[in-house]
C-alpha cells in the first residue's frame, strides 16, 4: 500500500515538473515569436 502511494506521489510531481517545462517552454516560444 505504502509503495502504491510512493508512485502515485511520483506520478503527480513528474506531471507537475513536465506541466512547467511546457509552460515554460511556451512562454519562452511566446517571447520569440
Amino acid at each position: 500500500m505504502p509503495s502504491a502511494r510512493i508512485s502515485n506521489l511520483a506520478t503527480h510531481l513528474l506531471l507537475k515538473a513536465i506541466a512547467l517545462k511546457d509552460k515554460r517552454l511556451l512562454t519562452s516560444i511566446g517571447y520569440a515569436a
